[in-house]
């Protein structure tokens, strides 16, 4: 499975800088936790991954 996010804050340069600092690890960190917790389910229900 491969995941595809595309973003973009708002707030001109303001946005720029929070997508730079925040979230950019937030939704990296979130999207790999996802994938965790998708292949725990899968793996649970014999459906290997």
């Amino acid at each position: 499975m491969k995941d595809t996010l595309s973003f973009e804050a708002p707030l001109g340069w303001i946005g720029w800088a929070v997508e730079r600092v925040v979230l950019r690890r937030y939704m990296t960190r979130f999207l790999n936790y996802r994938n965790e917790q998708l292949k725990i389910l899968a793996e649970k229900h014999g459906k290997k991954i």
